[in-house]
């Protein structure tokens, strides 16, 4: 009988000069438990460093889908935060606002108060919420 590893897939998110996300991958060589090694870095980076459409330059820092330490999953055109040792996800519209307890792009504009039973959306030409209908099944 083998013992069998559970295998939780690890991410490394491709940081430009300017720190933002403009690739993340998914590692397929690290059975690490929390954080993987940095052998296993390197060697990751270095294999996706060959795959066709690698960004060159810019560094490397793993992510985890549900944000682990870096608060965040990296998404393509979000931001790290050095200072923060944190990934801060695109800003949703330019009028939005970054929490920098929660570091999420928040809205001028609170919710509706209905906001989770009804069907709104932003207007950003009005910088208001506007009630769609939604369509009834």
């Amino acid at each position: 009988m083998t013992d069998e590893v559970e295998f939780t897939p690890k991410y490394l998110a491709h940081l430009t000069s300017d720190m933002v996300v403009d690739f993340v991958v998914v590692l397929g060589g690290c059975d690490c438990v929390s954080q993987c090694s940095q052998e296993c870095i390197d060697e990751s980076v270095e294999f996706s460093s060959n795959l066709e459409g690698t960004p060159d330059g810019g560094f490397w820092l793993q992510t985890w889908e549900d944000g682990g330490q870096r608060r965040h999953f990296a998404m393509l055109g979000g931001t790290y935060d050095p200072d923060r040792d944190a990934f801060i996800p695109p800003q949703t519209y330019p009028s939005w606002i970054l929490n920098n307890d929660t570091l999420v792009w928040e809205p001028p504009v609170p919710h509706p108060t209905n906001f989770a039973t009804s069907g709104w959306v932003w207007d950003e030409t009005i910088l208001q919420w506007i009630e769609v209908d939604l369509p009834l099944d």
